[in-house]
């Protein structure tokens, strides 16, 4: 298993499109550490995240 990198970017306005992608994705993947930082810049604030996780997906039960 490799460390892999994901990079996310969620508008503080986001309609809960891109939260809900970054959440589907933290559920399938086993995770390492999350960085987070919320930015803002004359498009509007964002918060950004930078996943590290393992390359291996993990099976989720719902």
């Amino acid at each position: 298993m490799l460390m892999q990198i994901k990079l996310f970017a969620i508008p503080v306005a986001d309609s809960g499109i891109a939260q809900q992608e970054m959440n589907d994705f933290l559920k399938a993947h086993k995770i390492l550490e999350i960085e987070q930082q919320l930015t803002s810049n004359d498009n509007g604030s964002c918060w950004c995240f930078c996943v590290r996780y393992l390359d291996q997906a993990v099976k989720v039960v719902s």
